[in-house]
């Protein structure tokens, strides 16, 4: 019996098998002993968060969310998608203390985290940043506003001359691209230290691109855990609260809120 040879065309192949178009990217070959291919990745954003350890920054850690405070296996930090991305930030607890005419301080607790190994340790409070971009202009840069302190329930009264103060802020690690701190939150003094004066933007931390700062994830200890030790009663020597003497309040709760931004410029850090 004699064979029949058939030569189809790619479009009449691709309506018999039902695969629709061939893909543009398939092979070529301009010449016979010549081939032309490509090779393709797709990348995603994976929708997760790489948190440093602020402890260990080659470890990966996840703040505890209050409201779930027992499952490690919650995403935590900013969950948005983005290449350049605030992914933690802090709430600041000072505690409780008694009225009194003297001048207040108070440092901040420490906050809880899950480790690599889903064991809840204590850490100075931090803040995370994330780079990941092709096109980084100058840097970024971290900056807080704060409001003044307000009592809960009655936000008319506040208290004057409040401030919270930043001290000895590092990033841990031996890396050469680490982003530059404000020399006064890196300071030890909180007499001079980085006073987040109510309704004024201060700048924490930067990177500069020219430097190869910052690419990729970061966490800024706002000071360090001052026993040591991963104790819930431990507090911060990075965060301070202080008021001045003869400062009248009521009894009950005040708050001052936090507005933090990452901002994709290189700002100042004065």
């Amino acid at each position: 019996m004699k064979l029949t040879k058939l030569v189809m065309s790619s479009a009449a192949l691709a309506a018999i098998v039902g695969v629709g178009a061939l893909n543009a990217d398939a092979a070529t070959y301009p010449e016979a002993t010549k081939g032309v291919s490509n090779g393709n990745i797709t990348f995603t954003d994976d929708g997760s968060n790489n948190i440093p350890d602020p402890e260990n920054p080659d470890k990966p850690t996840n703040p505890v969310d209050p409201t779930d405070p027992e499952n490690p296996d919650k995403p935590g930090g900013n969950n948005n998608p983005g290449d350049l991305k605030l992914v933690v930030v802090p709430d600041i607890d000072f505690g409780s203390k008694q009225k009194t005419s003297a001048a207040v301080t108070a440092n901040a607790k420490v906050v809880a985290a899950w480790d690599e190994n889903k064991t809840k340790v204590y850490r100075a409070p931090w803040i995370t940043t994330h780079d990941m971009r092709t096109e980084r202009g100058t840097g970024w840069t971290v900056s807080v506003t704060s409001s003044q302190f307000s009592l809960v329930g009655d936000t008319t009264k506040k208290i004057e001359g409040a401030e919270i103060v930043f001290t000895n802020a590092n990033y841990e690690g031996t890396s050469t691209t680490k982003p530059t701190i404000n020399s006064k939150a890196a300071g030890t003094d909180v007499a001079n230290g980085l006073v987040l004066t109510p309704g004024t933007e201060v700048s924490i931390a930067n990177s500069d691109s020219a430097k190869g700062q910052g690419v990729g994830d970061y966490s800024l200890a706002l000071g360090t855990n001052s026993k040591g030790t991963n104790t819930k009663d431990s507090l911060t020597d990075g965060v301070t609260f202080r008021m001045p003497a003869n400062t009248a309040v009521e009894t009950g709760k005040y708050q001052a809120v936090l507005n933090w931004e990452l901002k994709p410029t290189l700002s100042p850090l004065s």
